[in-house]
Order: structure tokens, then C-alpha cells, then sequence
């Protein structure tokens, strides 16, 4: 998969819908070197490395970004 999220990448940089300052994150169980330097290192200006259970972890995140945006004011519920 980070070959096909390169790829992706590439794509939209080259039809200028993708600038350079963009965070990219990669969720595993095991640290891969594929996918820490084609998601992690190479396209993005930012990238995060996060080495956890997805069940835990991806819910958890989930209701971060939900209480944030409520907090920017993008929601109106963060429920």
C-alpha cells in the first residue's frame, strides 16, 4: 500500500491539486521500512509514525479530531 499512497501523491502534485505543506500519518502494529520512508519521510513537509492497535487508537483519534473541530467551530455537536 505506501507504493500506491506515493503514486497517489505524485498524481496530484503533478496535476496541481497537492502543494508541499501537508501532513501524512502512518497507523501499524509493527514499524515497517516501507511505509515509514514512502508515507512517513518522503512526500509530506510533516509525518507521523504511529505504532499502536488500531481498535484503541484509531477511535481515539477519531473523537479528537471531532472534539477539535467542534472547538474550531466546524461542527455543531461533537457528539
Amino acid at each position: 500500500m505506501p507504493e500506491v499512497f506515493l503514486k497517489a501523491v505524485s498524481v496530484a502534485r503533478n496535476r496541481g491539486q497537492l502543494g508541499d505543506d501537508f501532513l501524512t500519518c502512518n497507523f501499524d502494529m509493527i514499524s515497517h521500512y516501507r511505509a515509514m520512508t514512502n508515507v512517513v519521510q518522503r512526500p509530506p513537509k510533516e509525518g507521523k509514525n504511529v505504532i499502536a492497535m488500531h481498535e484503541i487508537v484509531l477511535p481515539l483519534l477519531h473523537q479528537a479530531l471531532l472534539c477539535t473541530a467542534a472547538e474550531r467551530g466546524c461542527l455543531s455537536d461533537p457528539r
